[in-house]
């Protein structure tokens, strides 16, 4: 059985320098946003578009502490997690459940800056790796 309600968003990469991933993805035809901090996530984040490759998201640390500090100490940027827009989180855990899917909250759901409001939450999925779900506010967020 499938997962209905999701769909793919976004590729998130952790970088320690955001700029060299920029000059990477703009040869291969990217563009770049703004750079945006995000507060509650201690992360600069910059979503980089294509118009035929899935979107990337640059996830860099800040000056403080933060979630990526143990990530990037012995490397300079990988792929990080996968992100899948669902309606409801609670919903699409749920169902995980009911397939037998193990996924253990890494981070709780909260504001996203960069998705104008929408809520994000973090999980990882035993066997899998990390998986964000972004659970928009409404259709003109996070498309």
């Amino acid at each position: 059985m499938m997962l209905k309600a999701a769909k793919f968003h976004h590729i998130g990469v952790c970088v320690r320098n955001r700029e060299e991933a920029v000059t990477f993805l703009s040869i291969l035809g990217y563009s770049s946003g703004e750079t945006i901090l995000d507060p509650l996530q201690n992360v600069k984040l910059t979503l980089c578009t294509h118009p035929s490759q899935p979107p990337i998201e640059l996830v860099e640390p800040t000056s403080n502490p933060g979630p990526l500090d143990r990530l990037l100490r012995n490397n300079t940027g990988f792929a990080y997690h996968c992100c899948y827009r669902v309606e409801n989180s609670q919903e699409a855990l749920k169902e995980l459940e009911r397939q037998g899917i193990r996924a253990v909250t890494a981070s709780s759901a909260k504001p996203s800056v960069l998705f104008l409001g929408s809520q994000v939450s973090f999980y990882q999925i035993l066997g899998f790796g990390l998986v964000e779900f972004l659970e928009p506010i409404n259709d003109s967020g996070a498309k």
